[in-house]
């Protein structure tokens, strides 16, 4: 009996570890390009933030906003927010307990600092991409929208988002900040659709926080509720 049941157990854990590559490998990340590491980043920025957040929250606390999320139905939407609004996702968190997608803001204190750690796109991208297409920061071509601690989620032009280095989304925000989502978080009801949240009230009002995939990605983005539990279609952020 102990060596049947110790048999089930090993059957379980490697069913379990096949399932989260094969959900990960299905839910649109590529690597066009020879680095497979799973990281985004530029000139000498690693872009990882090992034992800086705690994934896995699922509530929030943003403190006062302007409210957002909630009831009513979106223009861009088919159906009316649910009562009760449905369970916020998973959020990755910095110690301090904001979302891991705000690290960049203090470092746009000092901008000059950024200058030679991560490039901007004048003159092209050498062996790597330029997030966003036109005018942003050299990433690597590993399109990573999962930010399972080599990132934070970064969105850009109008509801795109990838997991970049809180130096990166900075250097961008300093330099080209018309291509970036440079908004301070909370957001108080003003993320549209697939915008980045971590609160049904980051979202405007018909809108929910949710998981941009169908399985959990460490930040939300803000969804028509008849689209939740599908991925978001990126086809048209990336060249």
């Amino acid at each position: 009996m102990t060596i049947r049941l110790g048999a089930w157990m090993m059957l379980g854990t490697w069913m379990a570890m096949a399932g989260c590559v094969l959900g990960k490998s299905s839910l649109g990340e590529t690597s066009p390009g020879d680095d497979d590491d799973g990281e985004a980043s530029g000139g000498e920025s690693s872009g990882t933030d090992d034992g800086e957040t705690d994934p896995g929250v699922t509530s929030m606390d943003p403190g006062p906003t302007d409210g957002g999320g909630g009831p009513g139905q979106h223009a861009a939407c088919s159906a009316p927010a649910p009562a009760p609004l449905p369970a916020l996702p998973a959020i990755n968190m910095l110690p301090g307990g904001t979302p891991a997608f705000t690290a960049w803001e203090p470092l746009t204190s000092d901008c000059d600092a950024l200058v030679g750690v991560v490039s901007i796109c004048e003159g092209g991208c050498p062996e790597q991409q330029c997030i966003p297409e036109d005018k942003g920061v050299c990433a690597e071509y590993d399109i990573d929208i999962w930010c399972d601690g080599e990132g934070e989620a970064t969105g850009f032009g109008d509801g795109c988002f990838i997991c970049l280095s809180a130096e990166q989304h900075a250097r961008g925000c300093c330099a080209v900040p018309e291509s970036f989502d440079c908004r301070t978080w909370p957001y108080a009801g003003t993320s549209g659709p697939d915008m980045i949240c971590a609160t049904h009230e980051d979202c405007e009002p018909g809108l929910v926080c949710a998981s941009p995939n169908a399985m959990p990605t460490g930040y939300g983005v803000c969804r028509c509720p008849e689209s939740l539990g599908t991925d978001v279609d990126l086809s048209g952020c990336f060249g």
